[in-house]
């Protein structure tokens, strides 16, 4: 059996496994487990999970596009069955309004028809990515999201640098003026560097009720630009920057993140982050300083 599907960047994925059927032919994936193949044991999902591509590049899956596998059956070399499985990110009942002015970017998700539903805004990380599928995945299930670009994006700023918190506020006073939003239920959830984002918004608008930070930190880093950090604020409140932790990277930490991003690995800050914060009194410094900060 094999199974095939491309990811948002039209890259294949595959993986197979082989089975003995029974006297009928038939073969429970739920009861057998493959003799050979890219996973072990009974797993009816193994096909899913394992696939890769040639290249050994990472699936990117963030648009709320349905994603179509292609399973194929093979007695041998013979291919005697095949079928489409189409997996879809949200409802029938589920509306999406793509946003693109001079005010806010990003796409809305909301079920038609409803009332005084919790509203999520989602942030994500330095790849600048809009999080539509998991907006999508949320909204089907009685929210109104709003997966919000704050840069990389047309009409945009080109990287982190200089953004201001009032740009995530100004998400949730148009999701407020929405007659479907219960004002009372309100929350964020940032991906990456969105949760810092996320983290912040919530420390100086208390306006909201839950937040969900993906992988955050402790401290506030500098901006980025092409996903490389450069020693200016990321963030501002009130058109004053906000202090943060200043990284120093050497060259080999920069060959290493190209290496990886021009094979399309996953590339770990963990090592630059870890040694970086060995001086615990420039982290406490400027947590210092967001903290007087939020009391003014």
């Amino acid at each position: 059996m094999k199974a095939t599907a491309k990811d948002d960047r039209q890259t294949t994925f595959t993986s197979q496994a082989t089975y003995i059927s029974d006297a009928n032919g038939f073969i429970d994936l739920n009861q057998h487990s493959p003799i050979e193949g890219d996973y072990k044991g009974v797993d009816v999902c193994g096909l899913f999970w394992s696939m890769q591509s040639k290249k050994g590049r990472m699936f990117i899956k963030h648009s709320s596009e349905p994603l179509e596998v292609h399973i194929e059956v093979y007695d041998h070399d013979k291919l005697i069955a095949s079928e489409k499985v189409t997996r879809t990110f949200y409802q029938n009942n589920v509306v999406k309004k793509v946003l693109n002015d001079d005010t806010l970017v990003g796409s809305l998700f909301f079920p038609e028809n409803a009332d005084l539903l919790p509203a999520v805004v989602i942030v994500g990380g330095s790849d600048a990515v809009v999080h539509e599928s998991a907006a999508s995945l949320l909204a089907s299930e009685g929210y109104v999201v709003f997966a919000l670009a704050y840069f990389g994006q047309e009409g945009l700023p080109k990287g982190i640098i200089n953004i201001p918190l009032e740009y995530v506020d100004h998400a949730f006073k148009y999701l407020k003026d929405l007659s479907q939003v219960d004002h009372n239920r309100c929350g964020i959830i940032g991906f990456s560097r969105g949760s810092e984002l996320a983290l912040l918004y919530a420390s100086h608008f208390p306006n909201i009720n839950s937040v969900i930070a993906v992988a955050p930190s402790a401290v506030v880093f500098p901006g980025i630009v092409n996903m490389q950090p450069v020693d200016k604020p990321a963030w501002t409140y009130k058109g004053e920057p906000l202090p943060y932790f200043k990284v120093k990277r050497t060259t080999r930490d920069t060959i290493s993140f190209f290496k990886h991003w021009v094979l399309g690995k996953p590339f770990s800050s963990l090592e630059v982050m870890n040694r970086n914060l060995q001086n615990k009194q420039k982290p406490e410094e400027t947590a210092y300083l967001l903290k007087k900060l939020r009391h003014q």
